[in-house]
């Protein structure tokens, strides 16, 4: 892992977060693995590519969430994989929930981009918040 790798994510994180979605996807590789696992109820499935995460991840927020962030709280060099670890934070449209679930993100960056991603998550926390459990 380099300094420059993890300075990338950051500001792909930061960007996601200000609703700036081209910002953060200028972090991926152009032909990403993007894995959301089964019981997220926002989007589970694997998406290839970058208009893929953006038009089947990324677009389904707008129209689900008041709020949404995803804040990251640690980066972890783990060879040729960073793990960044912190909280997603929302507040779903209609139901008046909230949600403070816990995730632990998972990187490949090969050439100072990022290849591919799993995204660990307490799944119950967001069917709870999105009215669904």
């Amino acid at each position: 892992m380099s300094e420059e790798d993890v300075s990338t994510l950051r500001r792909a994180y930061e960007a996601f977060n200000r609703g700036d979605m081209d910002g953060a996807v200028q972090a991926f590789d152009p032909q990403i693995e993007w894995h959301e696992l089964e019981g997220n109820p926002q989007a589970p499935g694997t998406f290839r590519g970058t208009n893929a995460v953006v038009n089947e991840v990324f677009a389904t927020i707008p129209g689900n969430w008041e709020e949404f962030e995803a804040d990251p709280h640690d980066f972890i060099d783990a060879g040729e994989h960073i793990i960044v670890t912190g909280h997603f934070r929302g507040r779903p449209k209609g139901n008046g929930g909230t949600l403070d679930a816990h995730f632990a993100h998972v990187w490949r960056m090969r050439d100072g981009k990022a290849v591919h991603f799993v995204n660990y998550t307490d799944t119950m926390m967001w069917a709870r918040a999105m009215g669904r459990a």
